[in-house]
């Protein structure tokens, strides 16, 4: 079992070796000629190396996007709204828990009080369904 894990591991490095290897050609060969062929300098054909990589990069980051995005969750409750809400926008979600920590170190008391009145309210919930 390790062993099957191991090699598996061994073949992706391989594989991700041998990408960067023809990346990085392409990449060269696409210098050469714009330096040789286009009459460009050596900055001019980096500068068209990296804007062409550039493109590329962001053609696939756009693809990717659109391909992740998810339907708006079902329920319309506070804490689905919440975790969808923090999984489209992980900086907003790391804001709030930085804030949350700050009010935390600030007023715990106030921390505790919300925290109780939370679970109150959850159990009082779970209390109705079982009637």
């Amino acid at each position: 079992m390790i062993k099957r894990v191991f090699l598996t591991v061994a073949a992706a490095s391989a594989f991700g070796a041998a990408a960067a290897v023809l990346v990085v050609a392409g990449a060269y060969a696409l210098f050469a000629l714009a330096r040789d062929q286009g009459g460009l300098g050596p900055a001019g054909a980096a500068g068209l190396v990296a804007l062409i990589a550039a493109v590329v990069l962001g053609l696939a980051g756009l693809a990717l996007a659109l391909k992740g995005r998810r339907p708006p969750p079902s329920e319309s409750n506070l804490v689905d709204r919440v975790t969808s809400l923090m999984s489209e926008h992980p900086v907003l979600g790391a804001g709030a828990a930085l804030l949350a920590g700050i009010v935390a170190l600030k007023n715990p008391k106030l921390v505790t009080t919300m925290l109780s009145a939370f679970l109150a309210s959850r159990a009082g919930a779970k209390d109705r369904k079982r009637r």
